[in-house]
């Protein structure tokens, strides 16, 4: 089975999380807020581009936010990443001057990737996006927040005073052309690939990164076991390709 290292393309999505990253290093630099906010729909390759487009930040820590989440289960999870050690009876605000005072000395940058978590699931719900803020102010470190597409827009329906320091929103789009020719000389290597058959399968996987990946992998598999040099309608019709859709039964459909 080819392996499948999307990190290394410069796809559409990294070239924009880039130009996101970099506005964040410059509002740092020049002592201004700097909290941004990459989201898209999922697996269009936020996390990837995020991380790739960070390598030429000198130091990058990604974190993963879960639904189970507590403020204080954040800083103890953030502290941990970080490898900051701390009392077993911490208080959670203290737990935060601590992570803060490390972070101002560090030239960190942090990435909190499924954000939407940290929201308040009403607006007298509980949620630690305010200590993601108190984190930010503190400790003046830039934070890339990656996320959902509904993101952006709660952000500022939940959190002015979050939404007035985000200096840039970025989303992320769908798989072009370009991005799938890119993935299919990885995945298909010599194999031929009609512009015509990743239209049809950018169609039929709706641009999802993930899904396009998975679908050049099964139509190389397809071709290399029946010796096709060649991909297009003939061999591999669009019916064919994998949209990450169960297939229905005959008396279901």
């Amino acid at each position: 089975m080819n392996e499948i290292t999307l990190p290394s393309l410069p796809l559409t999505n990294a070239a924009r999380c880039s130009t996101l990253i970099q506005s964040l290093s410059t509002a740092t630099r020049k002592g201004l807020p700097a909290l941004g906010a990459f989201y898209g729909p999922s697996g269009v390759g936020k996390t990837e581009a995020a991380l790739m487009s960070a390598m030429a930040i000198p130091s990058v820590t990604y974190m993963r936010l879960t639904a189970a989440m507590t403020p204080r289960d954040f800083l103890r999870s953030l502290a941990d990443t970080l490898g900051y050690g701390y009392p077993k009876q911490v208080t959670a605000n203290d737990l935060l001057k601590l992570i803060c005072a490390q972070l101002a000395m560090s030239e960190q940058m942090l990435i909190l990737d499924e954000a939407e978590y940290a929201l308040p699931r009403s607006r007298r719900g509980v949620g630690y996006l305010a200590t993601i803020r108190d984190l930010h102010d503190l400790s003046r470190r830039p934070v890339l927040l990656l996320g959902k597409e509904d993101l952006g827009p709660n952000l500022a329906q939940f959190e002015e005073q979050f939404d007035n320091r985000i200096i840039k929103y970025e989303l992320a789009v769908a798989c072009s052309l370009e991005d799938a020719r890119q993935i299919a000389a990885q995945i298909a290597g010599d194999t031929e690939i009609t512009d015509e058959w990743l239209e049809a399968m950018l169609s039929a996987t709706d641009g999802c990164t993930r899904r396009v990946a998975v679908a050049l992998m099964n139509a190389k598999e397809e071709a290399d076991r029946l010796g096709n040099a060649k991909i297009d309608a003939s061999t591999h019709p669009a019916d064919k390709i994998f949209n990450g859709r169960p297939p229905m039964s005959r008396r279901a459909a």
